[in-house]
């Protein structure tokens, strides 16, 4: 099972797509499987491509993403400390959460907190 972690940190919480960017460090080169538009998203979070792409698109591509790291593993997220996450990364994983578990059938739900 792939485990992703992120936990939301004061000093970072102003950065668009901190948390996003620690949560799927370890999963960036699965990024370059994917189609062109949401590649060039992803290499924008993690600022190796400029200007940041418009946020409907890299909450697609973190789904993308992720669905391509959950056909090959099971997947467990964790965030931590969220109040102190960024705006946009927090968005992104609640966008994702609330359609990753349906489109695998499996988990559990998040706390909606």
């Amino acid at each position: 099972m792939r485990v992703l972690r992120a936990a939301g940190v004061q000093c970072e919480a102003r950065i668009p797509y901190s948390a996003l960017h620690q949560l799927l460090y370890p999963v960036r080169h699965d990024a370059d499987r994917l189609d062109e538009p949401h590649r060039d998203a992803l290499h924008q979070v993690f600022g190796l491509a400029q200007p940041p792409a418009p946020e409907p698109l890299v909450s697609t591509a973190v789904l993308a993403l992720l669905e391509l790291t959950t056909a090959e593993h099971g997947l467990l997220m964790i965030t931590d400390d969220v109040a102190w996450s960024d705006a946009a990364g927090a968005a992104v994983v609640g966008f994702v959460v609330r359609r990753i578990v349906d489109a695998g059938g499996t988990g559990s739900r998040p706390n909606d907190q």
